[in-house]
């Protein structure tokens, strides 16, 4: 400013000097601030923007990695839980084949066989490991084969005759079906507890049944329950077996009769009023008729029963002594109704019993009264081979 002063310039000029250079100055660095800024913020943008792009892209990526990988997770877990059901379905399924076979082989013994491997007293060891060893070898553990010949196996019980409900069960059967009702695995063995269907023939408690002497055997459907302990190395061998409960599984099975079906009506009308058609004079005949089979049989004839009755050689009357009611002063004896007929529990597809109800009419001397009559009557093969009087109310 001195020198400008000095060389004559007034302040006017000075300023005006100053101001246009500060202001050529700023306007200059301004604009050329601004072109190198555009410039610099719009390739900073756009590396922003492609920044934000890339981020979101790996973001989606590891989202579909996750979705993914959880996918093919899920995949493996149901894959690995399809593959352990396939491998229990298997097991319990050659289990179920495993004891099908033994207990074919458990039910198989005859009844000879049942009679020593039951025995109570005197058993022959030597005989009753025989018999094991034949029908049971190839299931047992060796533990339990060692005894046989010397004693018996109490880890294993054996097949038996089972009273129940008034029926005399046999120990030989046929196997229609079993069940593992519950299972637990251990290191060495396992534990089972298995039910089995079977088909196994039988005889009634009555003795009289026991007399008829028929041929084919009745049979009855059980469902028998088991505890089973067997070994866990191949092949599978029983430890322990024991009887659990057993249960009737059905009246009303196949070859029985259900109760209220298959009532030989005609054969049970014709009987009972067959025997009222007859001369209650001929009484003295009936009593007579007990003293001997052949007056018995005669009696029979007379009476035109020998088509619907059965008599043997042991003498089984079809008519016990008390039959007939006998009433003092009667004269006659008449049906006046049907005859009620039910079948009873016990009855079977062989043995038939009938409980019957027969309405009649009383003459006496004076009077006349009515009553109903019970009888229970037994068929076999056809025929009927027992008679019982139950009683009567007026």
């Amino acid at each position: 400013i001195g020198t400008l002063k000095a060389l004559g310039y007034n302040e006017f000029e000075i300023s005006k000097k100053f101001v246009v250079y500060a202001s050529i100055a700023s306007i200059l660095g301004s604009v050329i601030g601004i072109l190198i800024g555009c410039n610099i913020a719009r390739n900073q943008e756009t590396n922003m923007v492609v920044e934000c792009v890339n981020i979101d892209e790996l973001n989606q990526n590891n989202i579909d990695k996750i979705q993914d990988t959880q996918t093919m997770k899920t995949i493996e877990t149901k894959e690995t839980k399809e593959s352990i059901e396939d491998v229990n379905n298997e097991k319990e399924a050659d289990l179920i084949g495993y004891f099908k076979k033994f207990f074919s082989s458990y039910f198989s013994f005859t009844e000879e066989e049942l009679k020593i491997l039951n025995a109570e007293k005197n058993i022959d060891v030597e005989e009753y490991g025989e018999i094991v060893f034949d029908k049971l070898g190839s299931y047992l553990t060796d533990d339990n084969m060692a005894l046989l010949g010397t004693s018996t196996i109490r880890a294993i019980t054996m097949p038996h005759e089972i009273f129940i409900n008034g029926y005399i069960v046999s120990g030989q059967a046929h196997v229609e079906d079993v069940a593992i009702l519950r299972g637990e695995e251990k290191e060495l063995e396992s534990d089972y507890e298995v039910r089995v269907t079977i088909d196994t023939p039988y005889t009634t408690s009555n003795s009289f049944i026991t007399m008829l002497n028929i041929e084919e055997a009745d049979s009855i459907k059980l469902t028998q329950e088991f505890k089973v302990t067997v070994t866990n190395v191949a092949p599978i061998k029983v430890k322990r077996l024991v009887e659990n409960s057993t249960i009737i599984n059905d009246l009303g099975y196949v070859k029985q009769i259900n109760y209220d079906e298959n009532i030989d009506d005609d054969l049970v009308n014709s009987f009972i009023n067959r025997m009222f058609i007859h001369d209650y004079k001929e009484l003295e005949d009936y009593s007579i008729a007990f003293k001997s089979l052949e007056s018995y049989k005669q009696l029979m004839e007379k009476w035109h029963m020998q088509s619907i009755m059965s008599l043997n050689e042991n003498y089984d009357k079809v008519y016990e002594e008390n039959v007939f009611p006998y009433l003092n002063g009667l004269l006659k004896l008449e049906i006046i109704d049907d005859l009620i007929i039910n079948i009873n529990c016990n009855s079977t597809k062989l043995i038939k019993i009938y409980d019957v109800i027969v309405p009649v009419k009383a003459t006496y001397d004076n009077n006349e009264d009515t009553y109903m009559l019970r009888y229970q009557l037994t068929e076999a093969h056809g025929k009927i081979v027992r008679t019982v009087y139950l009683g009567e109310k007026v």
